[in-house]
């Protein structure tokens, strides 16, 4: 966010490492572009009603990948064939790929009755995170104070 960009008395708090957040004294800004797509949304702090950190994975296909490789080994084992433990072999280690392909952790930003602010927090430390949602929180309870001793 450039500095014209701001609201008259309004000033940056932080931004994420990668600047597609910005929390301002006012209100909490993504900005995200890439080839084909550009996506903005603005919410004011005083709008926001709540913050989600949320991690989401299917350790079912941990699971499964494991039992596939133990009944390969277990095929393996009783010389049903050479060939006969690839296939549960390839399904038992594609299942595993495929959990750690899918787990997904995402912060939402929901406002009251508006627009939302999702975006990824892979890589992030968790700490990380629930630091920015207290800034947040903190911005926003500081605004709101400030919204009603006018």
């Amino acid at each position: 966010m450039n500095p014209e960009q701001l609201i008259p008395g309004e000033s940056i708090l932080t931004t994420s490492e990668n600047n597609l957040i910005v929390l301002t004294t006012h209100r909490v800004r993504y900005s995200y572009s890439e080839w084909g797509q550009a996506n903005t949304i603005s919410i004011m702090l005083e709008k926001i009603s709540s913050i989600q950190a949320r991690y989401i994975s299917y350790p079912l296909l941990l699971v499964a990948g494991g039992v596939a490789i133990l009944v390969a080994f277990f095929i393996g084992s009783n010389r049903f064939g050479e060939q006969a433990p690839i296939v549960p072999t390839a399904i038992g280690i594609g299942c595993i790929i495929w959990y750690f392909m899918s787990r997904k952790h995402f912060c939402i930003i929901t406002s009251d009755g508006g627009a939302k602010i999702a975006f990824s927090t892979d890589g992030v430390k968790r700490e990380v995170v629930v630091s920015m949602i207290d800034k947040i929180e903190a911005a926003k309870s500081k605004r709101t104070d400030d919204l009603t001793k006018r």
